[in-house]
C-alpha cells in the first residue's frame, strides 16, 4: 500500500485489531489508529510489517491496549508516534534512519511499556542505558544493539519518498 493521500491502513473506532504482514510506503501515515483499542482476551496489534518514507510510520491516537512489535519503521519523519493513548507494549521494532521523532508518547504515566527496540541511525548511540521517550514519561530500559529478526514482506520495496 503505497501513495495514498492520507494513510496505508486507516483504524477508526474499533477493537481488536490485528494489522501484520503489510508494507505501507510514502503516506502520510503508514498505519493510523484512532480511538480503537483490544479488550478482555481479544487483543490488538500491529507486528511484523514495515513502513517506509511516511510522515509517521505508526501512529495511534486516543488508542490503547496495543502490541506493537517486530516492525521495521524506517525512513520515516516520525517513526511510532502515540498521542493519548495508554497500556501498549512496544517491542522488537526497528526504528531506523527517523527524520524527527523516532517515537513519541504524551502519557502523563509510564503506562506504555516500549522496550527492546533498535534505535539506529537516531542520534541514540548508548545501547547500554534506556532510551528516554520523548513526549511522557515512557522509556525504553531495554533497548538493543542488534537488528531484530523481522520478516521481509514480500513486495516491500524501499524507495526513497522523493521516487514516489
Amino acid at each position: 500500500m503505497r501513495n495514498s493521500n492520507e494513510a496505508g491502513i486507516r483504524v477508526n473506532n474499533s477493537s481488536g485489531n490485528y494489522i501484520g504482514y503489510i508494507a505501507a510506503n510514502n503516506n502520510e501515515y503508514g498505519v493510523l489508529v484512532e480511538s480503537s483499542s483490544g479488550y478482555n482476551d481479544i487483543g490488538a496489534s500491529i507486528e511484523a510489517s514495515t513502513f517506509f518514507g511516511n510522515d509517521y510510520g505508526i501512529r495511534l491516537n486516543s488508542s490503547s491496549n496495543y502490541v506493537i512489535q517486530r516492525n521495521t519503521v524506517s525512513n520515516n519523519n516520525h517513526g511510532i508516534y502515540l498521542t493519548s493513548s495508554s497500556d501498549n507494549d512496544i517491542k522488537g521494532n526497528d526504528l531506523s534512519n527517523i527524520g524527527g521523532h523516532d517515537s513519541y508518547d504524551d502519557a502523563e504515566a509510564s503506562q506504555d511499556d516500549p522496550g527492546s527496540n533498535y534505535w539506529d541511525g537516531n542520534r541514540f548511540t548508548n545501547h547500554n542505558s534506556p532510551h528516554k521517550i520523548p513526549g511522557g514519561l515512557s522509556v525504553d530500559y531495554n533497548p538493543t544493539s542488534k537488528k531484530p529478526n523481522i520478516p521481509n514482506i514480500a513486495g516491500a520495496r524501499h524507495r526513497s519518498p522523493k521516487n514516489k
